[in-house]
């Protein structure tokens, strides 16, 4: 496998050839993991339809079926209306809000870099 350098003292189609090979290998390396992810999928729909909820062991293992629950925003705001309970309600900057109404220059101005520079491959 090729390592991630500058390929400083090869020729331009040396240093073609291997990053076009780390792309290869990237695009690869997606597609396992695409097809890991469904077979994983697929694993998770068999065991919930299997087991149904609950804790249970199997192999030597532990696994756990539970349901997927969230906050419900709309359901709790019918239940405590701001009104009787402004002490759960926050104002906050919307940052998609902010996105349409600050022009583009001042707002590129208020981004910052997070992390690892995404690589992306189409």
């Amino acid at each position: 496998m090729l390592q991630p350098t500058c390929y400083p003292d090869t020729s331009d189609a040396d240093r073609i050839a291997a990053i076009t090979a780390l792309v290869q290998q990237l695009a690869a390396a997606q597609e396992h993991k695409a097809q890991i992810i469904e077979q994983e999928s697929t694993l998770k729909e068999a065991l919930r339809g299997i087991l149904g909820t609950g804790s249970h062991r199997y192999g030597g293992l532990n696994i756990s079926i539970t349901p997927n629950r969230r906050f419900n925003v709309d359901l709790a705001e019918r239940a405590y209306p701001r009104e009787q309970h402004p002490d759960l309600y926050t104002l906050a900057l919307d940052p998609k809000k902010a996105k349409a109404h600050i022009a583009p220059t001042d707002y590129a101005a208020l981004m910052s870099t997070v992390g690892d520079p995404r690589v992306t491959l189409r």
